[in-house]
């Protein structure tokens, strides 16, 4: 695992200094080792950060080929770089090293850039191809390692986080205003904008190249299959095929030449980590839980137990006071780069710094079952209202409809009255989408709301459905193309990153995702209740009252932190800065009005925003604030008894 950045340009314009003073601002992505390459011309360069997984002792970055023609900066895992290796050496080829990182670039040296087509894994790389005089690079299939780039006067530079290009001196630190229109909905940006003008992010299962004399350009390289690609297979089978996919997928993920640990909730998800993790390991098993003090309703402890002692797990906990969240958002706003208005990413920065603590550098996710399985209480509350929404569109008149839909203002929230005026308007949108600010309280905020409404923007991107499987197909689109690789994906990469971690997540696995996608909507989804098919896959590994007990998402007590944060948050969000994007009497509305959920998520998400913009655009180190209490460490346990330490 590493951090990387590059910059092409012409004939004398790329410095290796420069180059230097960017690849260190990943130091965190890879803290073992530094490289820098430029080319003859110094119209080309590469500077790298390694995280030593694999091959401790060589792979060292930027690699270049046996002639030199080609030189590659990479970041992620391959996970089949042996079967490609195999394959490459039955062809003739010789390697130097047992990393994957050469046979990423033995792959394209031999297939181009149909090479990607190969690889299973996480990445996200470019290889400079000297001999054609052009840059190539990729982002894997659902977008686990990020890729960023921004325009210079003689070319482009890129990087695996924003601010390293920030240090280039023709990358400027502004507010892109449409995009904070997305992020406010979204939660994130859809690529490829970010919330900085002029810094653009590569959509993930993409690619692209760059010459002098053809510029940049990108395309899509994978696609989740179409629903006219339904398997026929009957559910007992899908379940055993399931059961195998995932099986290997877990396998191949515990390849490490360091240590590997698990991110424990006690749900299905990562116990069936856990479950399948035993099969293969010769060693305990390493899990990590998180709680919060004083929230009961959000603590899963105990079942993290449960599953810990059934299956014999070397176990650690952590139980996180108020104060360890205040002192930690100066670190999240600096390693977010972009806002991730996911309060998540609290509990996860502090489970990498203790799983790194204790000396673990990989770590197995749960990540990716509720988007490819249907796991999400948003979906049942759409399928259960189908039936109702066909009704209204196709019996009733226009003007019926819309009095019907004034009528039920009154007794939905302002999310789910706008979800169904869209709905019976123009069929029913991607549930999820729209997760942050409703469109109205977003409008009575910003000063400028002339950017697409949310709506329009999601119809763009995925369309609309009118029936269940038209809708699961837009939902899996949406999931796929923007809140797991943008938002979900992300918060995961930039938080265990900021620790040097690796997170695998194997329910990413793509012919995992793409048997999922396979399936008909029936085997995920009955009675109310999705992940059916993954459950089944899973009897007789995952215990019987793990894959029976009702979902408990991984929540957080915003409204708890907020009060704690009220000087910060009023100080922060009525200042003169933040009033050119945001109106001053919609904040003071978001901050006086009687505390709910909703509005505690609401003014987070805007506080965020808030704290970015001093920390990036005003360039005042939020880490040098004094008002972030210094971090006082929660409660730890060690061992699967659960003694305190």
């Amino acid at each position: 695992m590493c951090g990387f950045v590059a910059e092409v340009g012409t004939r004398g314009t790329v410095a290796a200094d420069l180059l230097v003073r960017m690849r260190d601002e990943l130091v965190h992505r890879g803290p073992d080792e530094a490289g820098v390459w430029v080319s003859p011309e110094h119209d080309v360069g590469f500077g790298t950060r390694r995280l030593r997984i694999i091959d401790l002792s060589s792979g060292q970055q930027p690699m270049s080929n046996a002639d030199g023609s080609l030189v590659l900066a990479y970041n992620g895992e391959l996970y089949n770089h042996k079967a490609i290796r195999a394959e490459l050496e039955r062809g003739g080829r010789r390697f130097r090293t047992s990393c994957d990182t050469e046979v990423v670039l033995a792959a394209y040296e031999v297939y181009g850039d149909a090479c990607l087509e190969r690889f299973d894994g996480m990445f996200a790389f470019a290889i400079w191809d000297s001999n054609r005089r052009r840059l190539f690079f990729a982002r894997d299939r659902v977008g686990k390692k990020p890729l960023y780039y921004a325009r210079t006067r003689r070319g482009f530079v890129f990087a695996s986080e924003i601010k390293a290009l920030l240090r280039h001196p023709e990358v400027r630190a502004e507010v892109d205003v449409e995009a904070l229109g997305h992020y406010l909905s979204f939660l994130a940006t859809p690529p490829p904008q970010t919330l900085f003008a002029g810094v653009s992010k590569l959509p993930a299962a993409h690619c692209g190249s760059w010459t002098q004399r053809e510029g940049l350009s990108i395309s899509r390289w994978w696609t989740l299959p179409t629903s006219e690609s339904k398997l026929e297979i009957t559910e007992g089978e899908a379940a055993e095929h399931l059961h195998d996919l995932f099986g290997a997928a877990v396998e191949k993920r515990m390849m490490s030449d360091v240590p590997i640990g698990v991110f424990l909730s006690g749900g299905v998800d990562s116990t069936a980590n856990v479950a399948f993790m035993s099969r293969y390991s010769e060693e305990q098993l390493r899990t990590f839980s998180i709680a919060f003090a004083g929230e009961p309703q959000l603590n899963e402890l105990r079942y993290a137990r449960e599953v810990s002692r059934s299956f014999g797990t070397n176990h650690r906990e952590i139980v996180l006071e108020d104060a360890d969240v205040i002192s930690c958002i100066p670190t999240l706003i600096h390693h977010q780069d972009e806002p991730i208005a996911d309060p998540v990413c609290v509990p996860l920065l502090h489970l990498a710094r203790e799983t790194k603590e204790s000396g673990v550098t990989v770590v197995q996710i749960g990540e990716g079952s509720d988007e490819s399985f249907f796991g999400y209480d948003a979906y049942a509350q759409v399928f259960r209202r189908l039936p109702a929404l066909r009704r209204l569109r196709t019996l009733l008149p226009r003007r019926v409809r819309l009095m019907a839909l004034r009528r039920m203002a009154s007794f939905l929230n302002e999310h789910e009255h706008e979800f169904m005026i869209e709905a019976v308007g123009r069929g029913v949108p991607a549930p999820h989408g729209v997760a942050g600010l409703s469109q109205r309280h977003k409008e009575r905020l910003l000063v400028d709301s002339n950017g697409a409404p949310a709506f329009d923007y999601l119809h763009s991107l995925v369309g609309s459905g009118t029936n269940e499987e038209e809708v699961a197909r837009l939902a899996l689109n949406h999931e796929f193309a923007l809140r797991l690789p943008e938002l979900l994906l992300m918060r995961i990469d930039k938080m265990t990153m900021a620790a040097s971690v690796e997170a695998r997540a194997p329910f990413l696995d793509h012919q995992l995702v793409e048997f999922a996608a396979r399936l008909p909507l029936s085997f995920h989804w009955a009675d109310g209740y999705g992940k059916r098919i993954l459950k089944r896959g899973f009897e007789g590994v995952v215990p019987e009252a793990v894959l029976r007990r009702e979902k408990q998402g991984f929540g957080a007590p915003v409204l708890r932190w907020l009060s704690n944060l009220r000087g910060i948050a009023e100080r922060e969000l009525l200042r003169e800065p933040i009033f050119e994007y945001l109106n001053e009497r919609g904040l003071q509305r978001l901050l006086y009005e009687k505390p709910t959920s909703r509005r505690g998520f609401e003014l987070w998400v805007v506080l965020n925003f808030a704290l970015w913009h001093r920390h990036w655009i005003e360039g005042e180190d939020l880490r040098d604030d004094p008002s972030f209490a210094p971090q006082r460490r929660g409660l730890k346990s060690a061992g699967p008894q659960g003694e305190w330490t």
